[in-house]
């Protein structure tokens, strides 16, 4: 949760913008966006995962763009849509031929990176004893 909003402090000071993080309340349900806009109309999703993706790590990914299309068609009008990055080789699972790549490009979905060397150490760091902790929680 701190690497997220560091690299959304970081692609808010790049673009010179301001993101609200609170919730929308729409269609009767509560919807929780990394930071949205109105006016300017922005919507931004931040993964801070670093290295190579496992399945259900894509998936959320993509439950994050199914969000931010539900936003947008709720509130009817058109956002710029935007998933920031930390770690470029987690980017690049988004781009190419892929599927997942062309659903993107097709629902006007960008990408950009943010990357924080000492941010992308730390969270490398903590995926790594995740990974310890699973792996003995699984014996």
């Amino acid at each position: 949760m701190i690497a997220e909003k560091e690299i959304l402090i970081k692609f808010c000071e790049r673009k010179d913008i301001k993101l609200d993080s609170t919730p929308l309340y729409l269609k009767d349900c509560r919807v929780e966006l990394d930071g949205h806009s109105l006016e300017p109309p922005i919507l931004v999703e931040v993964y801070s995962r670093v290295g190579k993706l496992a399945p259900s790590q894509i998936k959320k990914v993509l439950a994050d763009v199914l969000k931010m299309l539900f936003v947008e068609n709720s509130l009817g009008k058109k956002f710029q849509k935007i998933i920031v990055f930390l770690d470029e080789g987690v980017r690049d699972s988004f781009l190419g031929d892929s599927w997942r790549a062309n659903a993107l490009k097709i629902f006007g979905i960008k990408t950009e990176v943010i990357s924080i060397p000492e941010m992308c150490k730390l969270v490398l760091e903590a995926q790594e004893r995740q990974g310890r902790n699973f792996r003995k929680n699984k014996r």
